[in-house]
């Protein structure tokens, strides 16, 4: 059981209906804040975002330095590639030249690929 810290952001508190979820996830390592002093709850979720969430929440480990990206649009992405090539080999990102990953995404999106982890 990991020990919870508290979280030092400044944008969230322990009264927030959402804390102690929050916590969780980033005491866990799923998610970081936007910055060393702000989370960003309110703000929307990008492609990428949802993608790495997906990533580190599948348990299964595996190798990605022979998985080749079809993506033509992560050149700027490259610090999360193993998240990108490991979301890839399980399929929960399809196989197209382009991932949109700045792309602002639905809460229908964010669950097909969260929903795409846990059956895992």
């Amino acid at each position: 059981n990991k020990t919870n810290r508290t979280l030092k952001f400044s944008d969230i508190t322990k009264s927030d209906k959402n804390y102690s979820y929050i916590s969780q996830v980033v005491n866990q390592k799923i998610l970081n804040g936007i910055s060393e002093t702000e989370f960003g709850p309110n703000l929307n979720v990008t492609k990428i975002q949802a993608i790495i969430i997906a990533s580190r929440l599948i348990k299964n480990e595996i190798d990605t330095s022979n998985v080749s990206l079809p993506y033509q649009d992560i050149e700027k992405f490259k610090w999360a590639e193993n998240e990108i090539k490991k979301a890839y080999e399980f399929n929960i990102i399809s196989d197209n030249n382009q991932l949109y990953p700045s792309k602002k995404i639905t809460k229908a999106e964010l669950i097909s690929i969260l929903y795409k982890a846990s059956i895992i």
